[in-house]
This record gives structure tokens, C-alpha cells and sequence, in this order.
């Protein structure tokens, strides 16, 4: 992954009105005395003011988040690779059920993936993103963030 702004990242303080945004102060996230964004809040609206709280607030989270994302998908990885090793069977068959947990670890290892793609991240796995608009490996470079399934199949054909 291209360097981020190392966290932690923290909401910080609010601008005085930026007459470049017309109409509201900002709300900064800062790390280490570096503005990492600005979250419009406008202050004329206690519902978007809130808002805007809470858009810094999960910006600052960003790199947590993040980190856990990488650490989870490790662990989940890792349980179901378990799980296809201990419920295959001497022919290599797995019973119903556990062909159905097996699809369930694949389809949250894919949106794992498809979200540490989209925030710039690198897979340490062999492994093919899976879209989960048309369920087909992601080309490279591809971010899995279409608006639908045409502009998906347009962008992976």
C-alpha cells in the first residue's frame, strides 16, 4: 500500500467560516499537527452539524480501522483453511453444511478484500479479489467500487 498518513489520526478543532467553502467553518482531522481532511459542518443545522461529527469522528478511525480489517482477514483466512482441512473428507468431499460455512468464510473474505483494495491496501494472499457485483476476479488496479452491475460488467469485460 502507498504510505498513508501514519496514525492516530484525531478529530480535531474547528475552523472559523472558510470563505473559499461559502457558508461553514470546517471540522479538521489532524495527525501530529498535519490536517489529514476537512469535514464541512455547517453549523446553521444541528442535524448536519452532528453529521459532520460523525464523518471526522470515522475518518479519524480510518488507520484503526484499517489495521483491523488486515488482522481480521488474517485470522478468517486462517479459520477457514482450518475448517476445509478438518471437514474435507478421504475423497475430498465436503458435506452440505459445511460447503455452506465454507461459502459463508468466502463471501466475508471477499468483501474483506474488496474493501482493503478500495482504501488502497495490498492482499498479502494469492488469492483473486472476487467482485461482489458479478462474483468475477477483479482486474488489476480495480477498486470493486462500481455504482452497478452494468457499469461492472462494462469495466471488467
Amino acid at each position: 500500500m502507498s504510505a498513508h498518513t501514519p496514525g492516530p489520526w484525531k478529530d480535531g478543532r474547528v475552523t472559523a467560516p472558510d470563505p473559499i467553502i461559502e457558508g461553514g467553518p470546517l471540522r479538521l482531522v489532524m495527525s501530529d499537527g498535519c490536517i489529514v481532511a476537512f469535514v464541512p459542518m455547517w453549523l446553521d443545522d444541528d442535524h448536519e452539524a452532528d453529521e459532520a461529527r460523525k464523518n471526522a469522528r470515522l475518518i479519524s478511525a480510518s488507520p484503526d480501522l484499517y489495521a483491523a480489517l488486515v488482522n481480521a482477514r488474517s485470522f478468517i483466512a486462517t479459520d477457514r483453511a482450518s475448517m476445509v482441512e478438518c471437514c474435507t473428507g478421504p475423497n475430498g468431499e465436503v458435506d452440505e453444511y459445511d460447503a455452506s460455512a465454507i461459502a459463508t468464510y468466502d463471501e466475508l473474505l471477499a468483501q474483506i478484500d474488496a474493501a482493503i483494495v478500495k482504501a488502497g491496501g495490498e492482499l498479502e494472499t494469492d488469492e483473486a479479489v472476487i467482485c461482489q457485483n458479478c462474483e468475477s476476479p477483479m482486474p488489476e488496479g480495480c477498486r470493486g467500487d462500481f455504482i452497478n452491475q452494468d457499469e461492472c460488467m462494462r469495466r471488467h469485460a
